[in-house]
């Protein structure tokens, strides 16, 4: 399965563009008299060439059999997974996991299957599952392998990274990862800085209890929240950091905005905001555009082409950040990719 995708995407996918020039380009011409210039017009000339049309239906059944692939051991080991959750939620812990019973997760993410995920990332099955958090984890392995990224890459060793290279070697004492999934990241980075108090949000309660579970296992303790980015219940100033990985391209824009508003207000004067996410932002071209937005169609990410036209610069210094505003393109850790971060520092009063 990674090596099926490597091949698409590392392989098949780069000749998309020339594709467009050599096909879909002449197709639309011939049907129109005239060359395609909106980016629906661009997506209608794309599905004009045979070649991207055999490279998407292969994309789409790949990502499906990923999903088939990590689905039927993961729901065959959903009674040991809900046994640990429980003995976990059971005994005591250096971590902790605080759910909503009156919370209703947001519906632009909780109503997609986003990546396809079955169930979505909001799945909750009953007070012990972890489904949504097993599948995420597996699924992710296997779709960021096969997108070229190694296993030793990490999203919050390139946030470490840039704290260490750009940042000062800024140490948080207290941090937030908002958007946590099934909390790879927040371990992380409570592991890497063990004096650091650790606190996540995600709006799935099943993705949280797998997140809670697999954060003790690691003895990494971390405190688990089910909230929404927009509406955090974290006082004014509560965090040195405030991270999120991967979250900007799954939410819509005014969703976006009253996160990064949170955020903004959650850090205290002097703390530091950080926003990762794929690196998929100023392509050079409409074309170019377009065919990143394959995913938007296809794979269940309503708001990828949102976070690819979002001025986000802007949107950070909407919240009251000012000139400190940067961002970044960062290097995998492992691997030949890239990550897209933004971030800024609260200016201290």
């Amino acid at each position: 399965m990674v090596g099926l995708r490597r091949l698409l995407n590392a392989q098949v996918r780069p000749r998309n563009v020339e594709c467009f020039e050599t096909e879909a380009a002449p197709a639309f011409r011939v049907a129109h008299n005239r060359d395609a210039q909106s980016p629906d017009e661009v997506q209608k000339a794309f599905l004009l060439s045979p070649s991207y049309r055999r490279w998407s239906a292969a994309n789409r059944s790949a990502q499906e059999m990923l999903w088939v692939a990590v689905g039927d051991p993961a729901w065959r080991d959903r009674a040991r997974i809900a046994a640990v959750i429980r003995e976990t939620l059971a005994r005591e812990t250096r971590g902790s996991l605080t759910l909503d019973s009156a919370y209703e997760p947001s519906a632009e993410v909780a109503d997609v299957d986003i990546h396809l995920q079955p169930g979505g990332y909001a799945m909750d099955l009953d007070d012990g599952d972890g489904i949504a958090g097993a599948l995420y984890e597996c699924g992710g392995n296997v779709f960021s392998f096969g997108q070229g990224l190694g296993r030793g890459d990490s999203k919050a060793g390139v946030v470490i990274r840039l704290l260490d290279r750009d940042l000062g070697g800024f140490r948080p004492k207290r941090m937030l990862d908002i958007g946590c999934s099934a909390g790879a990241a927040s371990a992380a980075y409570a592991s890497e800085w063990p004096d650091c108090e650790v606190h996540a949000i995600d709006i799935g309660a099943a993705m949280l209890r797998y997140a809670h579970a697999r954060a003790e296992s690691l003895d990494a303790p971390v405190h688990f929240h089910q909230m929404d980015a927009s509406r955090l219940s974290f006082a004014d100033d509560s965090f040195d950091l405030v991270v999120s990985h991967n979250l900007l391209h799954e939410i819509g824009a005014d969703k976006r905005r009253s996160m990064m508003a949170e955020a903004f207000r959650v850090v205290r004067p002097g703390g530091i905001v950080i926003h990762q996410d794929v690196a998929i932002r100023n392509l050079p071209t409409l074309v170019h555009q377009v065919e990143r937005n394959w995913d938007t169609h296809f794979n269940g990410e309503a708001h990828w082409s949102t976070y690819i036209n979002a001025d986000l610069a802007g949107e950070m210094g909407a919240t009251g950040f000012g000139s400190e505003i940067v961002e970044h393109d960062l290097a995998t850790i492992d691997g030949a990719g890239r990550w897209y971060a933004i971030s800024a520092r609260k200016v201290a009063i």
